[in-house]
């Protein structure tokens, strides 16, 4: 930091303590700083708070052509999700499942029987798993 920094830092620092000392301790105490609401506001009927959309999305288990590995299929997902907020879901439920998947065309593969565990999951972030096949 060059010479003129420093004299700068150090007048700003002066002037903040001079107004702080110049005001009282009484209009200190006056001024709240609490973020609460003030009283004739708290009177006012609260906002409706706005219910997150649920998404319904199936899911189902494949044995078959898989390795006779089950592998938990995850489809029919809503238009308005990206590829890109896809792979981040699919991140997600890879590291909370302690387990592997993919990402192929809109359809989310996660390795095992993980059914039950991927449906609370989904649920925590707004979407409805809807269970299809046996």
């Amino acid at each position: 930091m060059g010479k003129r920094k420093k004299k700068q830092n150090i007048q700003t620092e002066e002037l903040n303590n001079n107004l702080l000392d110049s005001l009282d301790n009484q209009v200190l105490a006056s001024i709240k700083l609490s973020n609460s609401p003030a009283p004739n506001e708290a009177s006012k009927t609260p906002a409706r708070i706005k219910k997150p959309n649920k998404y319904k999305i199936r899911g189902r288990l494949l044995k078959s052509g898989k390795g006779a590995n089950p592998v938990t299929e995850l489809y029919e997902w809503p238009t308005h999700l990206s590829p890109l907020d896809l792979k981040k879901l699919l991140s997600m439920l890879k590291k909370s499942l302690g387990c592997g998947g993919t990402l192929k065309d809109k359809v989310i593969e996660v390795q095992g029987d993980k059914i039950e565990q991927v449906t609370g999951l989904l649920a925590e972030h707004g979407f409805i798993l809807i269970r299809s096949g046996g």
